[in-house]
């Protein structure tokens, strides 16, 4: 379900490679830990030291590379996706 829901939400993100780290990025915020920014996401959730460098990279170009939309530019289906996400946070506080 996890899954489904992470696909409908990063739709209207463009390249597979920012999807897939802003997939990576919404599963950090939802793993035990204090800090939910990116370096110790990265160390989180990967096994391997040597690796978790490349992932926060990854994750970081999640944020740098996508200059903002205004929200009419924004397809009807990440809209949704951005209400869901709302809907979601909202039941979890």
């Amino acid at each position: 379900m996890l899954s489904a829901y992470l696909e409908e939400m990063v739709a209207g993100m463009g390249r597979l490679e920012r999807r897939r780290a802003m997939e990576v990025y919404v599963t950090g915020l939802l793993l035990d830990g204090e800090r939910k920014s990116i370096e110790p996401m990265a160390a989180r959730l990967m096994e391997d030291a040597g690796e978790i460098e490349a992932m926060r990279q990854r994750l970081q170009q999640c944020f740098a590379a996508a200059p903002p939309r205004p929200l009419s530019a924004v397809p009807p289906q990440a809209r949704r996706s951005r209400a869901s996400s709302r809907a979601v946070t909202h039941l979890i506080k």
